[in-house]
């Protein structure tokens, strides 16, 4: 069988392509070997193996949803794995994932995230914004050491009405002081 590497993020791709090449991958890339087409309430996966239409939305939030999706989809075609439409519209509506925008509903609605890198925030910010929202938004944040702090922050920072700051007490964990200079 063939090593496939499968690239949704474009900012990745030059990197990860040529590093695939060079251990004997086969990359796959969105746009060039597969791509997908919002339908409004539905989407629509396109590949030279596969056409697959009127897809049902991911149940995680966000058009980054459909990349990864997509992603999964070329990947287990890649694979050689039979798959049947209705069995792949299923999973997507069933898709959890703790820690992504993972919804807690109550009086105070909670929504957890964990937001590790720039890109992750960019979409936390998107979700957040697109979500009605009566009251404020307050961010409870730890971030550890190695991350870059001021692009998650700036990432959220109009999403947020308030941050509370708080430390991770772990090798690579800041705490609430050094976090608060770093943001």
């Amino acid at each position: 069988r063939d090593q496939l590497v499968v690239l949704s993020d474009p900012t990745m791709t030059p990197v990860v392509e040529a590093e695939a090449r060079r251990i004997g991958a086969r990359p796959l890339r969105a746009g060039r070997d597969f791509h997908w087409e919002s339908q409004g309430s539905r989407w629509r996966y396109v590949s030279p193996a596969r056409v697959l239409d009127s897809l049902p939305l991911p149940a995680l939030p966000g058009e980054v949803q459909l990349a990864n999706a997509a992603a999964s989809i070329t990947t287990l075609l890649g694979l050689g794995v039979p798959l049947d439409a209705a069995a792949i519209g299923k999973a997507l509506q069933r898709l959890q994932l703790p820690g992504r925008f993972q919804v807690v509903p109550g009086p105070v609605e909670w929504i957890l995230d964990v937001a590790h890198n720039e890109p992750a925030a960019a979409v936390l910010a998107a979700n957040l914004r697109a979500r009605p929202c009566t009251g404020r938004t307050i961010a409870v944040a730890g971030i550890l050491g190695d991350k870059d702090v001021d692009a998650i922050a700036r990432q959220l920072d109009a999403a947020v009405d308030e941050w509370i700051l708080c430390g991770i007490d772990a090798p690579r964990g800041l705490d609430a002081p050094v976090l608060r200079a770093r943001s």
